[in-house]
């Protein structure tokens, strides 16, 4: 259930998405650390033993190369070579000379001395003049350089290590020096003094896999090596060899054998694997943690993260539930950040304005429509009451006009009948507004026709033009030559001549009318302006209603028929005015009327 509400949500998915890719690469790292680091401390180990060998190598073969220089040191002595060549040594001398270099050399723990015939001619011990020379094995060696043969041993003298060398005289070989080898110093060069460890181990083989050293299995008898039966003993004439098999205590073991160069024997270092699997369990151990420790600071950071890109997402949902629930005057400030969200909140924020002003249009268009329909329903109350008040008051108009007129025939006063002709303009001015009020109520019906707007303006100033001059009145067209529009041109020169009157009347006393007419884009404008005294703003919103009028003998329906005509065309009326509210009206602040009506 948790992870589904997760998922419903951006921040839970992208948390999930990163702590989910996260989690499996950390997981891989530890599976791949862990892989390719046991090999590494497999090779790491493998190197260890490899340095090893080599070292041990390198040093059993210095001590050979010693025991090697003292035996032709032993043999490089005139007297001994004269009488061994001439066949005349004699055993005490010899005898005691090698005794004196046995001491001089304490790695040798026995000297003897064979001539070309095998026999033992001098010797540290007396038990090797039993010993004929010519059917064993280290004699024949021993002629052909200096040599380590296979150990060798008898019943009365156990196992021993010899080691043979040529002597030589003139590059002539006239015997055969023998020693028994003191394997001390090498068993302490393959101990503790190269830094083995307590889990590995090093000895020396024959050619014949046996222990020439065991080790630290300190045996001193030349026995079988468990080498015999492993992979190793297949791998010894391998220049580098590392593999695991069974050690002589039948456990486990990396080993490496490296043969001596120049000699049979090989050197074998083995290490308990349990201390390698220990290195790995620790290496696998420490890369858990190391894993475990990723997985924690990749989730923090993938909840970090999905928080750094979905808190201003939020606040943009916020800000689109707002707009939703009607609330359009408060801004959306978008984090600056994140380019993407930047330009998702300028766009959120660009389309609230355009919403909040839409909706301010809105409402101004349905309070217009409110005022209309009231407007209308009010005109057609007046429609109603003025055809009602029409023939009930025009019948009696025209019943006094009679009576009037008859009575005028008879009148020879001149008082009465300049009080008779008084009566007749009252009665004519009743008609008048009667009519006015008719013709304000009855719907408007447009008869278009495409018209020269700069021709209609100039017959208006012709109609008026004396009128204008008898007034001190300047009466000007300007704008467009020629401009057509679609409309009723008996309408729009009526509300031309209905502005040029009330602009003539501000005016009175001297000024300037000027008639402009001038596209707007697809619109047709016409402007009505004047320098006369100006309208105050409140005045202005109060214009265009009907029965509204500041002269002492208007109706107030004037403007407000304008207003209709206008509106009928698909237009619209404004007034502009520099007067200002409870100042004092003075000429030259002037007026404009500006009707603007729809191009084709």
């Amino acid at each position: 259930m948790l992870r589904w509400k997760l998922a419903n949500k951006l921040s839970g998915r992208i948390f999930l998405t990163f702590a989910v890719a996260l989690i499996l690469l950390s997981v891989l790292f530890g599976v791949f650390t862990s892989y390719f680091g046991g090999q590494l401390v497999v090779r790491s180990s493998a190197n260890e033993l490899r340095v090893l060998s080599v070292v041990l190598s390198e040093l059993i073969q210095n001590q050979f190369v010693n025991l090697e220089s003292s035996l032709d040191e032993i043999v490089d002595h005139e007297k001994l070579l004269l009488e061994i060549e001439l066949g005349s040594v004699k055993q005490s001398w010899l005898e005691s000379y090698l005794r004196q270099e046995a001491n001089n050399h304490p790695h040798l723990t026995d000297l003897m001395i064979y001539d070309l015939d095998g026999n033992c001619i001098g010797a540290t011990d007396t038990d090797w003049y039993k010993i004929r020379g010519k059917s064993e094995s280290f004699f024949k060696d021993g002629l052909e350089g200096f040599n380590f043969p296979p150990i060798y041993g008898t019943e009365s003298m156990g196992r021993v290590q010899l080691a043979t060398a040529p002597i030589i005289s003139d590059d002539n070989v006239i015997g055969v020096i023998v020693a028994i080898i003191e394997l001390k110093d090498i068993y302490a060069l393959m101990d503790q003094k190269i830094g083995l460890t307590e889990t590995t181990d090093a000895f020396l083989l024959d050619e014949d896999l046996r222990f020439i050293t065991a080790g630290r299995s300190e045996y001193r008898g030349l026995v079988e090596s468990h080498l015999v039966s492993t992979t190793l003993a297949s791998h010894l004439k391998d220049e580098f060899w590392v593999g695991e098999y069974t050690g002589s205590n039948g456990q486990k073991v990396l080993g490496t054998a490296l043969k001596i160069p120049g000699y049979s024997w090989y050197v074998v270092v083995e290490k308990n694997y349990g201390d390698v699997v220990r290195q790995l369990t620790s290496l696998q151990r420490a890369v858990s943690f190391v894993s475990i420790g990723l997985i924690l600071v990749f989730l923090i950071a993938s909840l970090a993260l999905s928080r750094s890109i979905t808190r201003p997402l939020n606040n943009l949902v916020q800000s689109a539930r707002q707009i939703a629930s009607g609330k359009y005057d408060v801004p959306i400030i978008a984090d600056k950040d994140i380019e993407e969200v930047s330009f998702i909140g300028s766009e959120l924020e660009r389309m609230r304005r355009q919403v909040a002003s839409s909706q301010e249009r809105l409402k101004e268009r349905l309070s217009k429509s409110e005022q209309l329909r009231i407007e209308s329903e009010r005109l057609a109350a007046i429609g109603t009451l003025a055809a009602s008040l029409a023939h009930e008051i025009r019948n009696p108009l025209n019943a006094m006009s009679l009576l009037l007129s008859r009575l005028q025939y008879n009148l020879q006063d001149d008082t009465r009948k300049t009080i008779m002709a008084d009566l007749f303009g009252e009665i004519s001015r009743l008609d008048r507004l009667v009519t006015s009020i008719l013709d304000y109520a009855r719907p408007v019906q447009l008869e278009r026709k495409d018209v020269n707007i700069s021709v209609l303006l100039r017959s208006v100033v012709d109609l008026y033009r004396s009128l204008a001059e008898s007034k001190g009145v300047s009466l000007r067209v300007g704008g467009a030559a020629s401009l057509q529009a679609n409309v009723d041109p008996d309408r729009i020169k009526q509300c031309i001549v209905n502005l040029v009157t009330n602009s003539l009347d501000a005016t009175d006393g001297g000024g300037t009318i000027d008639l402009v007419c001038r596209k707007d884009g697809d619109d047709v404008v016409i402007e009505v302006s004047d320098t006369g005294l100006g309208i105050p703003p409140e005045i202005q919103k109060k214009l265009f209603t009907p029965f509204f009028t500041t002269k002492e003998n208007g109706t107030g329906l004037g403007l407000s028929a304008v207003h209709k005509i206008i509106a009928s065309h698909g237009g619209r009326i404004d007034v502009f005015s520099d007067a200002k509210s409870g100042a004092a009206l003075a000429p030259g602040l002037g007026a404009k009327f500006v009707m603007t009506l729809p191009g084709h």
